[in-house]
């Protein structure tokens, strides 16, 4: 007897085990992230998250109510609603419910966390589960952070070194990265070196200088060249990225202008006439808006009705001529005509320099070498002065 009731009380004891593991409860809802669009959620932008809502209960589960609870990065704009609600979700079945998010564009790289919670019936209670969504910059940011040439401005046929500092903006590091220079169609070429740098790892928020080596072509034009840059490089996960970027090198040269008297009708002191001056372009670079003024002195005086002579562009290894009066009131061998030059050169640059021409001065007897018979041309005119006016005094007198 004794036997029998101890193992009456022992099936008693085990009852609520076997019923605990044969029926389950009477409503039991499980919330699953099916998906998310864009994938990775990108800084910035919207992401659309799917959940999955299953009721592994016996019972239907009545007015059920879901709210999403958006943290940081996360928000819902004014349109759009944080809850959602169904009157019934049976036994058994299962509902989807979606919500359309702004990530903010601060957001840390990474895995962030949104949290959604529900609650059945009329009860106050709510029930919390948390989800993770990855954030990531959909494009890697590479970025040419400074750019430096050496020297500033690069002549024609001579060296010169383009540096670009390469800075990885994102938040994780990036690797097999490939800086190459597009110099097809321009006067530019590396020397001793071949127109590609590889970076093999840049960590977030790193830095790296590099430095190319160019040799500007002899023939090359002066002027501003675009350069293009051509970057690709990966991301951890394997994805692959290209980026172009634009740098500007100036290829120039120190304008040379040389000035020379091509004819004078000038001789000595006291005499005034037209001098012809040339200027020629012996420089590399082009000129453009070149203006010459003839100043006074206390050994010249310009005797044209203006002192200022327009010459324009003035291309390299090409020169112009123009005319001015003058009046020699002083000097012994030579007199300076001081000149003033303005201009720009290819690049734009402009200058202003103040220059002088020598023009050369002649004594009487210097005269009398270089053209023989000069000095009695004198007496000759004053004889005959003297035959016409005999002359006309007996014209006059008849």
């Amino acid at each position: 007897m004794k036997k029998i009731v101890l193992i009456l009380l022992l099936c008693l004891t085990f009852l609520p085990i076997v019923k605990a593991e044969t029926y389950p409860e009477s409503v039991n809802l499980q919330i699953q992230i099916l998906k998310y669009d864009p994938y990775p959620a990108e800084p910035g932008q919207y992401v659309h998250v799917w959940f999955n809502v299953e009721n592994n209960g016996l019972n239907d589960a009545e007015k059920v109510t879901f709210e999403i609870i958006p943290e940081f990065p996360f928000s819902l704009d004014k349109n759009e609603n944080a809850t959602r609600y169904f009157g019934k979700i049976e036994a058994l079945d299962n509902v989807g419910i979606d919500y359309i998010l702004r990530v903010d564009a601060n957001a840390v790289e990474g895995w962030n966390t949104i949290k959604i919670r529900y609650k059945t019936g009329e009860s106050k209670a709510w029930i919390e589960k948390s989800f993770d969504i990855y954030v990531q910059t959909l494009h890697s940011i590479i970025y040419v952070e400074n750019v430096e040439t050496l020297p500033k401005e690069i002549s024609p046929g001579e060296e010169g070194k383009l540096k670009l500092t390469i800075k990885n903006f994102a938040g994780y590091e990036l690797r097999n990265i490939i800086v190459k220079l597009d110099l097809a169609n321009l006067p530019l070429m590396p020397i001793n070196e071949v127109n590609e740098k590889v970076i093999k790892i840049l960590s977030s928020n790193e830095s790296k200088e590099l430095t190319f080596n160019l040799l500007v072509q002899p023939d090359a034009s002066c002027g501003i060249y675009k350069i293009p840059i051509l970057i690709n490089y990966s991301d951890y996960s394997g994805n692959d990225y290209a980026k172009e970027y634009y740098v500007a090198l100036i290829i120039g040269a120190e304008p040379k202008l040389e000035l020379n008297i091509e004819s004078s009708e000038i001789w000595k002191v006291g005499d005034s006439g037209n001098v012809v001056i040339s200027i020629a372009n012996v420089g590399l670079t082009d000129i453009k808006f070149l203006k010459v003024l003839v100043n006074n002195s206390n050994e010249v005086r310009v005797l044209s009705p203006s002192n200022t002579f327009y010459i324009g562009s003035l291309d390299s290894d090409d020169y112009e001529t123009f005319e001015v009066k003058l009046w020699v009131t002083s000097g012994k061998d030579f007199v300076n005509i001081p000149i003033t030059l303005e201009y720009m050169d290819a690049n734009n640059n402009r200058y202003e320099e103040d220059r002088s021409v020598l023009l050369k001065l002649y004594s009487s007897s210097e005269i009398s070498r270089l053209y023989p018979g000069t000095s009695y041309l004198w007496l000759i005119g004053i004889i005959l002065i003297l035959i016409l006016s005999y002359f006309v005094y007996r014209r006059i007198r008849k």
